[in-house]
């Protein structure tokens, strides 16, 4: 029992990892193509939000790489905005 425990308390969450991966290609993405990094930060998100549960259910590890996917993904998403906002002022202006 306890070394089952131990098992499934050392499995990394896979949607952790992919959501780090994917917040970090949103940010890249973001200064090239633009709405494929908006595209890929909400999947971003939603990935981070979904595992940080599966997270805290399963006491699987991963917290970090959830927390840091969802971290970057919402900063691209916020990048996305600004540039957007700042690109209605100007023209405008």
């Amino acid at each position: 029992m306890t070394e089952n425990k131990t098992q499934q308390q050392n499995h990394l969450n896979g949607q952790a990892l992919a959501s780090l991966v994917t917040g970090l290609l949103a940010g890249a993405f973001m200064l090239v193509v633009p709405l494929l990094g908006l595209l890929l930060g909400a999947a971003g998100m939603i990935l981070g939000s979904i595992s940080l549960a599966k997270i805290k259910k399963n006491q699987e590890s991963g917290l970090i790489l959830a927390l840091l996917g969802l971290v970057t993904s919402v900063l691209a998403v916020l990048f996305f905005i600004s540039i957007l906002v700042i690109g209605l002022l100007l023209r405008q202006g």
